[in-house]
């Protein structure tokens, strides 16, 4: 649950946690967000 925190503090919506959970595949999840949302 840790990592949902983190995720929420970071702005990740509750789809991508999902899909996060689906996949729990963290490199794609966290390069997809980085590259959308850290510009």
């Amino acid at each position: 649950m840790q990592l949902i925190m983190e995720a929420l503090e970071l702005g990740i919506g509750k789809e991508e946690i999902r899909a996060f959970l689906n996949s729990n595949n963290t490199k794609e999840l966290c390069g997809k967000e980085a590259g959308s949302r850290h510009t």
